[in-house]
């Protein structure tokens, strides 16, 4: 596996340390799971769109949405990962079975 650098408030690293304390995971599935889940969200909902819409979303919003899904996650607030994509799966009409770790 590669790796990848990201510069992160301490706020938030101290976030994500808590948590993946508190779910008993590594901080790197912690994040991986949630970029995991915005990732595949972000393909359906924007890259998956045949429209003729334009706006494209900048880096900037990106990494904001990333950024609030990771606060969301700590917080507790929002679905379960394997929740979500189970719902990305039907919708992409996927099979229900579809072996995931999520």
């Amino acid at each position: 596996m590669s790796g990848m650098t990201l510069q992160l408030a301490r706020e938030m690293q101290d976030r994500l340390y808590e948590a993946a304390e508190r779910s008993h995971r590594p901080v790197d599935d912690l994040v991986q799971g949630v970029l995991d889940v915005y990732l595949d969200v972000y393909l359906n909902d924007y890259l998956g769109d045949d429209s003729d819409d334009d706006d494209e979303p900048t880096n900037e919003e990106i990494l904001s949405d990333i950024t609030q899904g990771i606060r969301d996650a700590l917080a507790d607030k929002g679905r379960p990962a394997r929740e979500i994509l189970a719902e990305i799966r039907k919708e992409l009409g996927h099979d229900a079975n579809h072996s995931s770790r999520y």
